[in-house]
């Protein structure tokens, strides 16, 4: 079923405030290397099994059937990725075709490999992770190992060696310590058949990282099985937080451990850290700068290279809030360890992670978890980004969140929470002049929650806007009938039903708003002709295959706005960002969700930046 709100003309009227407020919360990624090894099979159950001897046989035999003249014919490295390719198209999204769809990917994977075409081969990778129980890390080292096989190509033979450097990275955070030694051994391969020094020197100390992880995490085992019999040890605690510090830079966590731990200098920075946080006030200028220079001092002393990283990436987490606004020598200072430090580049990395980019005026993510994405809010919002787009969505492997921010002035506040606690928040920051721009419903941990944003910048033409929470799919309050949407998203609750969340602003010019699937709205943008400001891509929190996946989106009547979509694999739409990014366009919708049959699908819209 397609449901649809027709547009409304009416002239504007201004609703009563008191009635519209009651209608209202890190490493470096390759493009080519990162993908997400969350998505499960139908219904939050595992992947399916890779499937028997006896079935691949009969599937091989169907398969070659198909394509024995293309692949006779697939001689060169053109003709053999283009036969790849056309496999990949043949897979069908239905259980009954899952030994077709292992031969067709396993035999897609030959191919790809074969025309040393790292790009491809990680795409059909990630289909592989998707759909079986394979294991995706040793897929992705064996074909590093082959792929290295090439004759010597320097672009080529590069970006295997920093392939094979996110793969250590991640196996690093994943306590992998084994396959990210292989992987680093591989890297030293490629680099020495490269004759480059640089990346051999990096290979080694990336070797070195992972001998320190290990210890650390070693340290952390013995630390964790102390504390369960007593709590207060303050080596033990040293030791977890260390861990989490360092190889994890999970601060939220590490903190409370080192400010109970024995070395008095990460006590004393770990335990203001943590009691600033905790403050209900802002925190101060000279406080933030003390932060820093806590952290930054003890870094000094600091014999771990990973935990001296970490430490100088958290003062210059601190020196970065306050650096506008200083002046002299100390903004001198300040400038030149937040150069030193890499901060700038890490929050780069730790976007690449989560399927993301941080350009020089605006940021996105694809993937990340909740938690991370709040911490890259926190972290982008004192760099002056403001979010714009704050869209959570279910995956089987927990919460995770698509975001946009734009780099522009002035101050944005995200709150997440109940209705009730998100409408209180809405009429405490009108007070202070703030307006929503963004609100999504979401599940967590079986209860319906909402995250919304406010930004002190006041839109374009609007006199009001009003939150609409909870409201059951296809009907409209009576209270904002004269008002047109600015946002839409529709999400499944804990029982199961539709409801969406929006904002509607006045007054009400011409407008669309629509959910059902992608050809059904793409014939609604081409009958309309508006632009499309919004979208939203969702499915249950338990989807089935009786359920497709489908898209809200709001059209509105602007000028000289050209709009262009992107929807691929979330590798190729980094790229796409990228050309986009170019041509002076940037993002102003995303959504992100996980099709019953396992595969994530992308959605988002640019606008032209001379809108």
């Amino acid at each position: 079923m397609h449901r649809h709100q027709r547009q409304h003309q009416e002239p504007p009227v201004k609703v009563a405030r008191g009635e519209a407020d009651r209608c209202s919360c890190l490493r470096f990624v390759v493009w080519l290397t990162v993908w997400v090894f969350v998505v499960r099979f139908v219904e939050g159950q595992d992947r399916l099994p890779a499937p028997s001897a006896d079935e691949q046989k009969v599937a091989v035999a169907t398969v070659n059937e198909i394509f024995r003249e293309a692949a006779s014919n697939a001689k060169t490295a053109a003709k053999q990725l283009d036969l790849a390719r056309k496999m990949l198209r043949s897979l069908e999204d239905n259980s009954e075709a899952a030994a077709t769809n292992y031969v067709l990917l396993t035999q897609a994977h030959g191919l790809a490999v074969k025309a040393f075409n790292i790009g491809l081969t990680w795409e059909i990778i990630e289909e592989l992770d998707n759909r079986y129980k394979v294991d995706g890390v040793q897929l992705q080292l064996q074909s590093i190992r082959d792929i290295a096989r090439a004759p010597t190509d320097s672009k080529l033979h590069s970006e295997l060696v920093q392939v094979a450097f996110e793969l250590v990275e991640r196996c690093i955070r994943a306590d992998q310590f084994d396959v990210a030694i292989l992987a680093v051994d591989q890297a030293m391969v490629v680099a020495t058949k490269l004759k480059s020094n640089a990346l051999r020197k990096d290979a080694t100390d990336r070797k070195a990282r992972v001998s320190e992880s290990q210890k650390l995490w070693e340290d952390y085992r013995a630390a964790v099985e102390i504390l369960t019999a007593k709590s207060d040890d303050a080596q033990a605690n040293e030791s977890v937080g260390r861990y989490l510090i360092a190889v994890k830079l999970d601060f939220n966590r590490g903190l409370p451990h080192l400010a109970r731990g024995a070395d008095p200098d990460l006590r004393a920075a770990a335990k203001l850290d943590e009691d600033v946080l905790k403050a209900s006030t802002p925190v101060s200028d000279a406080r933030a700068v003390q932060l820093g220079d806590m952290w930054w001092d003890a870094s000094t002393k600091e014999l771990s290279a990973s935990l001296k990283t970490a430490m100088r990436l958290r003062a210059s987490d601190w020196y970065s809030r306050v650096v506008k606004n200083m002046k002299g020598l100390s903004k001198l200072k300040t400038e030149q360890r937040l150069a030193e430090s890499g901060w700038r580049r890490e929050l780069e990395l730790r976007f690449e992670a989560v399927m993301g980019w941080l350009h020089a005026d605006f940021a996105l993510c694809q993937t990340a978890s909740f938690t991370e994405a709040i911490e890259l809010n926190e972290a982008l919002m004192s760099m002056r980004y403001r979010p714009v787009r704050f869209r959570p969505y279910s995956t089987p492997d927990g919460l995770k969140v698509a975001a946009i921010w734009h780099r522009e002035d002035g101050e944005s506040r995200l709150f997440h929470g109940a209705e009730a606690e998100i409408q209180y928040r809405d009429k405490e920051l009108r007070k202070q002049n703030f307006w929503p721009v963004d609100l999504a419903g979401y599940v967590a941990d079986g209860e319906l929650r909402h995250v919304a944003v406010w930004s002190d910048v006041k839109p374009p033409n609007v006199t009001y806007v009003s939150l609409v929470m909870s409201v059951p799919d296809g009907t409209l309050p009576a209270e904002i009938k004269v008002a047109q949407p600015y946002t839409y998203h529709f999400f499944w609750t804990p029982r199961g039903d539709c409801q969406y969340d929006s904002l509607w602003s006045q007054p009400a010019g011409r407008f669309e708003y629509f959910r059902g699937e992608l050809e059904f709205l793409k014939q609604k943008q081409d009958e309309y002709k508006l632009t499309l400001i919004d979208i939203c891509v969702n499915s249950p929190s338990k989807p089935t295959e009786s359920i497709p996946r489908e898209f809200g989106i709001v059209l509105q009547a602007r000028n000289k706005v050209r709009v262009i979509e992107v929807r691929q694999t979330l590798e190729k739409n980094r790229l796409e960002w990228k050309r986009l990014a170019a041509s002076k366009h940037r993002p102003v919708a995303i959504g992100v969700t996980v099709t019953p049959a396992g595969t994530t699908i992308a959605h988002s819209v640019w606008h032209s930046i001379s809108e």
